[in-house]
């Protein structure tokens, strides 16, 4: 029985970092830009299975659909559930942004927690979508909710895919570099 549960566990909070997550670490920045490390959704999904075995409290469970081989899950982050922030990224208010060269585009970001899985400890951006996330947001307290802005000008044409990267964290701890639970969101920018 107990293995049963660790399987659904390691299932289900694979499931809730499939958003955006490959089965290794992404070494590449090409892969740093389309996804994110498991490693610290794994680590707290031990954190949660030795809670669960030692004191009886079982963890979070993520809300999904697998439809023709593909996790999907909720966008709303209370329905998803789990322990992966959601973010939610626009360029010029859409998912796409038409701009001419040097134009300045305006990225708005809400980036939200589920419910008992922590809060927001960092977020990063790369608008070149070249995996390298070279504009690291100062957030001064942890968060289960923030909201952010940035302007950004492209000085060449091209297709562009801005990301945003995010982590949270269950004690909200922003300088640990363990069990950050990542997630990224993408825009794609069409400069003319």
């Amino acid at each position: 029985m107990l293995a049963k549960q660790l399987r659904e566990i390691a299932f289900a909070e694979s499931a809730g970092c499939g958003n955006h997550a490959q089965h290794d670490n992404p070494a590449t920045a090409d892969a740093r830009a389309h996804a994110v490390s498991f490693a610290g959704a794994l680590q707290q999904a031990l954190r949660d299975v030795s809670s669960w075995v030692e004191r009886g409290t079982r963890p979070a469970d993520t809300q999904y659909q697998v439809i023709d081989s593909q996790i999907n899950l909720p966008a709303d982050v209370t329905a998803r559930g789990g322990i992966q922030p959601v973010i939610e990224l626009r360029a010029n208010g859409g998912v796409r942004a038409n701009v001419k060269v040097n134009q300045p585009v305006t990225f708005t970001a809400s980036i939200e927690v589920p419910p008992n899985a922590g809060k927001v400890v960092g977020a990063e951006w790369d608008f070149e979508g070249a995996g390298d996330y070279p504009m690291v947001e100062r957030l001064d307290a942890p968060q289960a909710s923030v909201s952010l802005s940035r302007t950004h000008s492209y000085p060449r044409p091209g297709t562009y895919f801005a990301v945003l990267r995010a982590a949270s964290n269950r004690d909200g701890d922003l300088n640990t570099a363990y069990a950050r639970i990542q997630n990224i969101a993408r825009v794609r920018i069409i400069v003319e």
